[in-house]
Formats: structure tokens, C-alpha cells, sequence
């Protein structure tokens, strides 16, 4: 289990203590990697919790896709969880999550539903916010409504299960993102494209506060950048260029100068993803129903 944090105060060790305390019956280990925390939030664990590991002390911000390729590299196990740091794990739910996991080959993301908890004294919210997620022509993520097969168009980054080989094979998250969002979306898509896409258990919830505002900054530009990244990694120049047609003015000069200056791994990770293909990313379109 992979738990990314960046200064998530009491909401670490909360976390962390859920997944011990609904931990698998099978061997586990929990990762938690901080990313350079001026909170204190991950001291807890300097002087050792038992089936936990910190990994800190990275030279420079990694930011979230990079910090998760970090602890997929470290991590022991043949099966990966990628959990967000303000997270609640539902008893029997990771049990539950890897025996789908294996009825699909271990060839595609599975995960949960997710329910609200308050930010303010992390009580779960009334209602479940939703199953299954899918994103607009700006690339947005909202939420929508199972597909056949329990699958969903794209899975939210925490709750996120993959086997290590498939992981591996869908070239983990892109590297080339700079700070926050969007990695998720890109694996998503490539399972569809690749593997036997994403599957989520609607009568499991792992609860997740939704903040208003990050507790770190998220440059315009950069989250700017992540968008017009995927949109040429994923889909051919008509789909693109809708993308990029919606995409707000702000900080779009700077990320179209970064896109340029990155023209090389983009292709070659189009190219990898081009390599590996068995569906279009119109058919995966249609079966979502998504329009661009």
C-alpha cells in the first residue's frame, strides 16, 4: 500500500492506522512517502510502526505521479494500492478489492466507491459521492454511473489497486507530470486501451475528504501542462486539438513552451501505448460514452 503525503497533518496517522486496523489477511507492507513536509505529519513514523516504511528526505518536490512511481519501485509486493493521505480503509474492502483483481487476470485498475468524510472531525458524509468517474472535454473528472461489468470510465487516484506487472506494463504514472492531477486519468485510460480497463465495487466505500483548498501549491500552468500532456499521449490530433480548444488561457502559454521543450518523451510514451494497443480511443470513447 503507497501512501503519497505532503503536509496532511493529523490526517496521515489516520490514515495509516485505518489500513492496519482493516489490513488483508494476506502479507501486506504500507509505504508512506512524504514529499517534503514542513508539518511534522510523518515523524510519527520515525521511530518505527511495525509493516510500515517512510521513505522522505527526496531532494526536491517529486510531486504526486512521481512520488507513486517512487513507491511502486519500493514496494515489496506483487500487487500495488495507491491511497491518498486523508483516506479511510473499509473493513474487508482490500480483500475484496484483490479477489476481483484476480477475476480480471490482474489485467486491469480496481477500486471502490468512495464517500465523503468531513474535514473537520472525519465523520463520514451522508451520502456516497459516487461510483464511477469520467472526465469532460477539458479534462475534468465528474462523476457518472457504472458501466457494464462494474466498469467505469476512470478510477480516482487513491483506492487505486494494480497488479505490478500490469502496472509495469502501462509504463506507471507519466513521470513528465509536474505536481498534481491528472495521472490518474492517463493510467485509466491506457487500462482500457491495454488491458481489460477499470473495475469498481460499488458496495465498498473508502472514505475520502474532498478538501476546498490544497494545503500546497498547485501552479496554474503546471496542472495547465499535465492536461495538454495527456491529451498527446492519449488521443489523435482532431480529438486533441477539441481538448485544447477548451482549455482556459491561464498559464497556456508557459505550459504549450514546457510541451515543446518535452516533445521527446511524449512520443515516446504515445508510442508505448501505441505498441501495446487493443482498442481505439474512439471505441473506449463510445463504450464510456464521452464526447470530445
Amino acid at each position: 500500500m503507497i501512501i503519497p503525503s505532503l503536509d496532511e497533518g493529523a490526517w496521515l496517522e489516520r490514515t495509516v492506522r485505518s489500513v492496519l486496523d482493516n489490513a488483508p489477511d494476506e502479507p501486506f507492507e504500507v509505504l508512506v512517502l512524504d514529499d517534503g513536509s514542513s508539518d511534522g505529519s510523518a515523524d510519527f513514523l520515525t521511530q518505527g510502526l511495525p509493516g510500515v516504511r517512510l521513505l522522505r528526505d527526496f531532494p526536491t518536490r517529486q510531486g504526486l505521479a512521481r512520488i507513486k512511481n517512487h513507491g511502486a519501485r519500493a514496494a515489496r509486493g506483487s500487487v500495488l494500492l495507491f491511497l491518498d493521505a486523508h483516506s479511510t480503509v473499509p473493513a474487508g474492502g482490500i480483500s475484496r478489492q484483490l479477489a476481483a483483481l484476480r477475476g480480471m487476470d490482474n489485467r486491469a485498475l480496481v477500486g471502490l466507491a468512495l464517500r465523503g468524510l468531513s474535514p473537520i472531525d472525519g465523520q463520514p458524509l451522508p451520502d456516497v459521492l459516487g461510483t464511477a468517474m469520467r472526465f469532460n472535454r477539458r479534462l475534468d473528472m465528474e462523476w457518472t454511473f457504472l458501466l457494464p461489468g462494474q466498469q467505469s470510465p476512470i478510477l480516482s487516484g487513491s483506492g487505486m489497486m494494480v497488479a505490478r506487472s500490469f502496472f509495469e506494463e502501462l509504463d506507471g504514472f507519466d513521470p513528465g507530470i509536474l505536481e498534481w492531477g491528472i495521472e490518474n486519468i492517463e493510467l485509466s485510460v491506457k487500462a482500457h486501451l491495454i488491458g481489460r480497463g477499470c473495475r469498481v465495487l460499488p458496495r465498498d466505500c473508502y472514505g475520502h475528504v474532498f478538501k476546498p483548498i490544497f494545503q500546497y501549491p498547485v501552479t496554474a500552468w503546471k496542472f495547465q501542462y499535465a492536461k495538454l500532456r495527456a491529451a498527446h499521449i492519449l488521443f489523435p490530433k482532431p480529438l486533441r486539438e477539441r481538448i485544447v480548444a477548451e482549455l482556459p488561457a491561464k498559464g497556456g502559454a508557459r505550459a504549450r513552451a514546457k510541451l515543446t521543450e518535452d516533445a521527446e518523451s511524449i512520443t515516446e510514451r504515445r508510442a508505448h501505448l501505441q505498441a501495446l494497443q487493443q482498442r481505439s480511443i474512439e471505441q473506449y470513447l463510445e463504450f464510456c460514452s464521452i464526447e470530445i
